[in-house]
């Protein structure tokens, strides 16, 4: 059972690092289909780079 418990804990960490990663990335994007942009959360606004 540690062993499992272990990669369950690895597992969620690398999944909400790559949750991050692509919020950050579309936080940084527009989408191509005539400008339309739904509504950003704020905690995916602050992590624009401007």
């Amino acid at each position: 059972m540690k062993k499992k418990e272990l990669f369950l804990k690895k597992a969620e960490k690398a999944l909400a690092g790559m949750a991050r990663k692509a919020a950050g990335m579309e936080a940084n994007t527009t989408c191509p289909l005539w400008g339309y942009q739904p509504k950003e959360p704020h905690e995916v606004k602050k992590l624009r780079r401007f």
